[in-house]
């Protein structure tokens, strides 16, 4: 397991722990084949991290979201 994904895992237990329906809100991640037919029409290659990133989630399903409200307790969470 790569250092991002034990990040993302760490993240997602913080999040669902502290902000229940912010976890919830996060759609499932793309599959490799997704990644790759939307990535074909990019004018440059996307790197296995970003790649990672979305096979954890794809984005937010609710707008928006800044993570700004949340630094002081992500900061409390990193290693």
């Amino acid at each position: 397991m790569s250092a991002l994904t034990e990040a993302l895992k760490r993240f997602e237990h913080w999040l669902w722990n502290n902000h229940p329906k912010r976890a919830n809100s996060l759609p499932s991640g793309l599959t490799s084949e997704e990644i790759n037919y939307m990535a074909q029409s990019l004018p440059f290659s996307l790197s296995e991290e970003i790649k990672e990133l979305y096979q954890w989630s794809n984005g937010c399903s609710t707008g928006l979201v800044t993570l700004s409200i949340y630094c002081d307790e992500i900061i409390g969470f990193m290693p």
